[in-house]
């Protein structure tokens, strides 16, 4: 885990923790004293609610959760606008947390008398906090990218939304600036979601990109061996390793210079990948591949790129030496004209 990583998290843990300890300052000594007032209806009812919170909240989260795949989705495409779909899932998360500040405290302010007024409001705090505290606590501990998670602004934004709607409730006439100051709240929350999650949401395409099968092979590498350029390139626009290896050794480059992808490998070549990387078992580079198919275009692509026209392999051979030995005579023409040479002896060419 990076130091990022691990910073994020000890803070998301430090939030959960500190809500937890908030809900219970303020939930006991306040459900003793409505139960010394003999207030246990408010103490019966906060349970119930704080009981049910969990599994509503799972379902009324539900579009957020589908709107956080979409984000993942467009992600993955290489476009900016799955800050779109995050968003609208964050504001509709922030949403869902002020309207259970905003029931809850309504719920038992207006249960209470004016002798529990100020037991009640306490004991709703900490039915309003208690719930999203315990999972924003099991976030906080499981493995998780470098992140705020969503209970964890739940956390912040419902003791500070639960406080201000008391407030607005207490004074007279305050009513009137609680839904403007809500939704300006809903929207901050929202937005310091989306800033909070990028980092670990660039992290997560980024990795997509470079995912590899059992071959090691990655989808540069699949690109490639299809002579997709259209696919190579947007691979390469949104950062994929121009060199990865499969388990062969192979680049990229290797591959399309074996499927003769002449135009997937200038493109691979215009982005800067390596025109020399050589494989595994035998130090083969890309042009000792397309050597060795008889891809005399590959060939020229390549040798114009700067590719070494005597480079050998691990036996001495070079790309001269393959090509007449697979029986290329045009390709073997091109690399004498560039100045190859035959390196093996009349045995090994045999």
């Amino acid at each position: 885990m990076s130091r990022a990583n691990s910073i994020w998290q000890s803070l998301g843990c430090g939030i959960a923790t500190v809500a937890v300890i908030l809900g219970i300052l303020s939930g006991i000594p306040a459900a003793i004293w409505l139960a010394v007032d003999g207030d246990w209806g408010s103490i019966g009812w906060g349970l119930v609610i704080g009981g049910v919170m969990p599994l509503a909240w799972i379902v009324a989260s539900l579009p957020s959760l589908a709107t956080g795949l979409m984000a993942i989705a467009l992600l993955r495409l290489g476009t900016r606008l799955w800050v779109v779909p995050a968003f609208i899932g964050n504001l509709w998360q922030a949403g869902l947390v002020l309207l259970w500040s905003l029931e809850v405290l309504s719920f038992f302010f207006d249960r209470a008398s004016h002798v529990t007024l100020i037991p009640a409001l306490l004991w709703g705090y900490g039915v309003t906090l208690g719930p999203l505290a315990y999972m924003g606590r099991g976030e906080a501990v499981g493995d998780r990218e470098s992140s705020i998670t969503g209970s964890e602004i739940a956390l912040i934004l419902a003791p500070v939304s639960y406080i201000f709607l008391a407030i607005l409730h207490v004074i007279e006439g305050g009513a009137l600036f609680a839904l403007p100051m809500l939704v300006l709240m809903g929207l901050s929350a929202a937005l310091v979601q989306v800033i909070a999650t990028a980092p670990s949401m660039a992290a997560k395409a980024k990795a997509s990109l470079d995912e590899r099968d059992d071959q090691l092979d990655t989808a540069l590498h699949r690109a490639a061996a299809r002579d997709d350029l259209k696919a190579l390139r947007r691979l390469l626009h949104r950062g994929a390793d121009m060199n990865p290896r499969n388990i062969h050794g192979w680049t990229p480059l290797h591959v399309a210079a074996h499927a003769n992808s002449v135009k997937c490998a200038t493109a691979l070549l215009d982005s800067g990948a390596e025109i020399e990387p050589q494989t595994y078992m035998d130090s083969a580079t890309p042009l000792h591949v397309a050597a060795a198919n008889g891809h005399t275009d590959a060939v020229a692509i390549l040798l114009d790129r700067g590719a070494a026209v005597n480079a050998t392999v691990s036996s001495g051979a070079t790309p001269l030496d393959i090509a007449r030995r697979y029986g290329y005579p045009d390709t073997a023409r091109a690399l004498r004209t560039a100045g190859g040479e035959l390196r093996w002896t009349a045995s090994q060419q045999e």
